[in-house]
């Protein structure tokens, strides 16, 4: 799968953002659902998240290890309007966190449901691979649902980079099945079954 802008447009176009989000289009779509995404920033890092509630913003834990809630903040994807971050939460044994970022909005995404996905089945990512302001999206396939250390996880084949994570994985309708993280996968050169590692 290939990570590319969600719009590109020369250097000398200014940008222009439209005033509100619109209604969705049937399907998958990109311009809808990237009123629901952030970039998530700290002092050390970033990564993504999106939105699932009135100014409740999902992404991983791991994108705010280190950071401070008083250097806390999202970015919205089409906006770059940032909002504080100004408390969190952690989801009982998972690498999710939930972030209350007051003014984020209400353009949440819809709620999919991960256990209807079947190999094969196209998913999408969206995000902010290496704290870009950019919004990238990838267009992949559901491979396989695995346990590791009381945790599941959806492989696919999208690529996503450091700073994707935290960002939504959808449905091909547009419908929040996940979050991105990493996780390794090899895949047996003997015909075996593959292997996973967090």
């Amino acid at each position: 799968a290939e990570t590319r802008p969600l719009a590109e447009a020369p250097a000398a176009t200014p940008r222009v953002v439209q005033a509100a989000r619109g209604v969705k289009q049937p399907g998958f779509d990109l311009r809808y659902l990237a009123w629901s995404v952030f970039l998530i920033g700290q002092q050390r890092g970033s990564g993504s998240g999106v939105l699932i509630g009135p100014d409740r913003i999902l992404t991983n834990c791991h994108v705010l290890a280190g950071g401070a809630t008083n250097r806390l903040f999202a970015i919205h994807s089409v906006t770059r309007t940032a909002y504080k971050v100004e408390k969190y939460a952690r989801l009982v044994e998972e690498d999710a966190c939930l972030l209350f970022a007051p003014g984020a909005g209400n353009d949440s995404v819809a709620w999919g449901d991960s256990a209807a996905l079947r190999p094969g089945d196209t998913v999408h990512t969206l995000g902010h691979p290496g704290g870009s302001r950019d919004i990238m999206w990838s267009q992949g396939r559901f491979l396989d649902r695995v346990s590791l250390k009381g945790e599941s996880f959806l492989f696919s084949t999208n690529e996503c980079r450091p700073g994707s994570s935290g960002g939504p994985l959808l449905d091909n309708d547009g419908r929040l099945v996940g979050i991105v993280t990493l996780t390794r996968y090899f895949q047996s050169k003997t015909g075996g079954p593959p292997q996973y590692r967090d």
